[in-house]
């Protein structure tokens, strides 16, 4: 099943010296720095096949791209940068790495077990795949009655920039049923009202969404 750990960075109180012994990792420095110089140089696949490997590897680790810059969490920076491509660089991202995602989420599909899903996430969240993964696993949690983790997933999902396309009506419903079960109406409320008059199709019957406030 699904483990939702804490971030590295809220559990790690550290000196520069512990950082560095957490991850005397060049490489992981050298692929950051490098992907994003060459997203910068319009070397777009390149970039992001060097970002992958860092998405597809399963540790994490603190660089410093500057001598006296700051430190920095790689997946954290990895993530980020993929938020903000524009729509070409989303699409290329899809393009390159859009049918492992899907090949992988497809055993949590066949199988019902989280844990591919679970990898999906991780490694692909950018990619279609990684929405759906993301969102199943979602209402996998809502459905076993942990509202509070289910309430985070898709708080992830209306908040990220490539997956603004993908966000229908009826996940927005499932995540303000998840805020509201957990305790959240305020943000239940909020969510409901930005569908407004919106009709929702639940188990074969329309509603609209006021219905739900």
């Amino acid at each position: 099943e699904l483990d939702v750990p804490p971030k590295q960075s809220d559990l790690l109180k550290f000196s520069p010296e512990a950082a560095f012994h957490l991850n005397n990792d060049t490489t992981l420095r050298r692929w950051l720095k490098d992907g994003r110089s060459r997203l910068d140089a319009g070397r777009i696949s390149e970039g992001l096949t060097l970002w992958q490997r860092i998405l597809d590897r399963g540790d994490d680790g603190f660089v410093k791209l500057r001598s006296d810059g700051p430190w920095l969490e790689v997946r954290d920076e990895v993530l980020r940068g993929l938020s903000d491509l524009p729509p070409s660089g989303q699409a290329t991202y899809e393009r390159m790495f859009g049918t492992p995602a899907r090949q992988l989420f497809e055993q949590s599909q066949q199988s019902g077990r989280s844990i591919f899903a679970a990898e999906t996430m991780r490694r692909y969240f950018h990619t279609a795949a990684g929405f759906d993964a993301a969102r199943w696993l979602a209402s996998r949690w809502l459905d076993k009655g942990e509202a509070r983790t289910a309430a985070r997933l898709f708080e992830r999902l209306l908040s990220e920039p490539a997956h603004r396309e993908r966000l229908a009506p009826n996940l927005v419903v499932q995540a303000a049923v998840a805020q509201r079960l957990a305790g959240n109406e305020s943000r239940a409320r909020e969510l409901l009202a930005k569908l407004g008059e919106t009709k929702i199709r639940i188990a074969g019957e329309e509603r609209s969404a006021t219905q739900f406030s």
